[in-house]
């Protein structure tokens, strides 16, 4: 049964059901009386798309988010009946995309506080625009260290952008945008391109040797992007850096979803020595049958299951000490991350971690105090 069928046995004759794109459909109820039975008639609709449907002769699992907006005398007294069919329109759309953004597979009634929302998404989306040109992002870098012998061996390049306005914003507050507007290639290019640079800069100025390498995130658009190896690799080059000294650090869910051009992207990677690391392992739905066909070299313990290592009770010890113990197993290094205390870092040597990371080790820092931090280092090093 094709979903426009689903949802006419799922309406009244009375409601109008439309297909306004590839796999979006409107749904126009008149006489509804109030909200609730707004959302019951949403959730019955959602219900009747969910579950299994054949298409093309494939059998595949549908789902739905569902936004809706309800129509109001204060609306229709201020706009034709034309505009404010197009109104109730974009408001159901911000209500579903809200939906999709808090889990999928879900409902959500669309309110004032949702059009504030997306008109400073909006206004956020077009300042990231002009962002790069303005030379309003930087890069901070915080060190990894070797829990074997005390080495900073890595440093991962974190993203900020210095807004002119809101101050200096975290990459939580704006990658999702870029990813959306394909903004994402040239912001990560650039991010790529500073942290090469100050790595080669390190090396020359002989703070660190060439064993030192870099962890960059990389998004699942980055990693579909049929060019993005061949751009990866180039600004290694340009900076005389080997393949060997890059991390892309990337979801658990980007890697497991079997999608041809992640796969591509990431063994053809591999074959040029540019290593890849699974990002905030154990933050939600971790899988670790899925660990034995991970294209990965390096597992990274989401803090949340680092943060209780070391307590006297125990805390999450057996938990952490298998996942090292597995991933050993299958040749995977492991580098724990949100490592705040020394009690963190005994332990985690206990437990067999290879590598640390957290503001214990080192805060994230620009690359003028990272690399006086590392000199000090070094000599203090020599001085023992």
């Amino acid at each position: 049964m094709s979903v426009s069928r689903r949802l006419a046995a799922a309406t009244r004759p009375s409601d109008l059901v439309a297909r306004i794109s590839g796999d979006e459909f409107v749904v126009l109820c008149e006489g509804l009386l109030d909200e609730q039975v707004a959302l019951d008639v949403a959730e019955r609709i959602r219900t009747s798309i969910t579950g299994p449907l054949v298409l093309q002769g494939v059998e595949i699992e549908a789902g739905a988010s569902v936004g809706v907006a309800m129509s109001t005398p204060e609306l229709l007294a201020s706009e034709s009946a034309a505009d404010a069919a197009v109104t109730l329109l974009r408001s159901a759309d911000t209500a579903m995309y809200r939906a999709k953004q808090r889990g999928r597979g879900r409902s959500e009634l669309y309110s004032e506080e949702m059009r504030t929302a997306a008109r400073e998404r909006l206004q956020l989306s077009s300042e990231l625009e002009q962002a790069l040109a303005a030379e309003q992002f930087s890069v901070l870098f915080q060190p990894i260290e070797s829990a074997h012998t005390g080495r900073v061996v890595a440093a991962e390049a974190l993203l900020r952008w210095n807004h002119p306005t809101r101050g200096l914003l975290a990459p939580a507050a704006f990658l999702d945008l870029a990813d959306e507007s394909g903004l994402i290639a040239p912001i990560g290019d650039w991010v790529l391109e500073q942290s090469a640079h100050t790595v080669a800069q390190w090396i020359n100025d002989g703070i660190v040797d060439r064993s030192m390498s870099i962890h960059v995130n990389a998004s699942r658009r980055q990693l579909s992007d049929i060019t993005f190896v061949d751009r990866a690799l180039t600004i290694l080059r340009n900076n005389g850096l080997e393949g060997s000294q890059l991390v892309f650090e990337t979801s658990e869910s980007n890697l497991v979803e079997n999608n041809p051009s992640v796969l591509r992207t990431v063994t053809a990677l591999k074959r040029q020595g540019v290593r890849i690391a699974v990002d905030d392992f154990g933050s939600g739905y971790s899988s670790l049958a899925s660990l034995r066909t991970f294209p990965a070299d390096l597992l990274k313990l989401d803090g949340t299951l680092v943060r209780d290592v070391g307590r006297t009770d125990g805390g999450d010890d057996p938990m952490v000490r298998s996942l090292i113990q597995l991933a050993h197993s299958l040749n995977l290094l492991v580098c724990a991350e949100w490592v705040t205390t020394e009690d963190h870092v005994q332990r985690l040597k206990v437990l067999g971690c290879d590598l640390l990371q957290g503001n214990r080790i080192g805060e994230p820092i620009n690359s003028t105090e990272f690399s006086e931090k590392l000199r000090r280092r070094v000599s203090q090093q020599l001085e023992q």
